[in-house]
């Protein structure tokens, strides 16, 4: 198992906060969020570790980790900065956020799912998390519908209504072999059309989120199915979220969202 981080975004919405650093360069418990993820990694046994950079890339330094570069970072999304890395999605990959801190229980749940194209980490006790980051949890939701076999049938539509939001993407996939060929075969037809033209929900080739290829996969029926957690993830999108995780480790009520040590 290789597992490929995304990790070459701005982080415009920190401002200066960051002193120039790298979102995932942000520290909990003295420990960066790269160092986090990267440990649950290896904890896990995964130790092919690819990270691709952007933004102030040089300052991320994993030992034994091997880097792809994004030069065009501040231009382009997650999807873009995947395929900077595309001939490393050969085998079973799994694709993360460089931005978010994952319990090792959420890593393993995703290794040891049962097998299907596309393996999407789901958490489907959302609201507790969303409720305590938003003051509209719905507002800031996005859907996600299963059917009666954990596959899933929507995901990524903005503002949907409660009965759309089965649970929440929280930046963790899974892709077997068969779903990175399906992968590559989806984004190399939309990267053949014009530039700036929209591939999905109005979004161009270089711009396109993660849940845009997902749902993309799902409508040419390739299997995606839903692996559920309950929480024991947080995600870094403002300084607002990183400013009530320091101030729940604080409090001490971080573990009621996420664990930093395993117990």
């Amino acid at each position: 198992m290789r597992a490929i981080i995304l990790a070459a975004g701005r982080a415009r919405r920190f401002g200066d906060a960051l002193d120039g650093r790298p979102k995932c360069l942000l520290e909990l418990g003295g420990t960066s969020l790269l160092a986090r993820q990267t440990e649950s990694l290896r904890r896990a046994g995964v130790t092919d570790i690819v990270i691709v950079r952007g933004y102030a890339g040089e300052s991320l330094k994993v030992p034994g980790a091997r880097y792809y570069t994004n030069p065009l970072y501040d231009k382009t999304n997650m999807v873009y900065s995947l395929f900077c890395a595309s001939n490393e999605l050969t085998g079973d990959v799994l694709v993360t956020y460089a931005d978010i801190i994952v319990e090792d229980r959420v890593i393993r749940a995703a290794l040891t799912a049962p097998p299907c194209a596309v393996g999407v980490v789901v958490d489907s006790d959302w609201y507790t998390y969303y409720s305590a980051r938003y003051a509209e949890p719905t507002k800031a939701a996005e859907s996600l519908v299963l059917d009666h076999d954990m596959r899933i049938v929507e995901i990524g539509a903005q503002e949907p209504a409660i009965d759309r939001i089965q649970g929440q993407y929280i930046g963790v996939t899974r892709f077997s072999a068969d779903g990175c060929d399906s992968l590559r075969k989806i984004y190399g037809k939309w990267s053949s059309v014009a530039p700036k033209a929209p591939v999905m929900r109005g979004r161009n080739a270089a711009n396109v989120y993660m849940t845009d290829v997902l749902q993309g996969l799902i409508d040419g029926r390739v299997d995606v199915r839903a692996i559920a957690v309950r929480g024991g993830w947080l995600e870094f999108d403002s300084q607002e979220d990183y400013a009530a995780a320091l101030a729940w480790e604080e409090a001490g009520t971080l573990s009621k969202y996420c664990r930093l040590t395993e117990e």
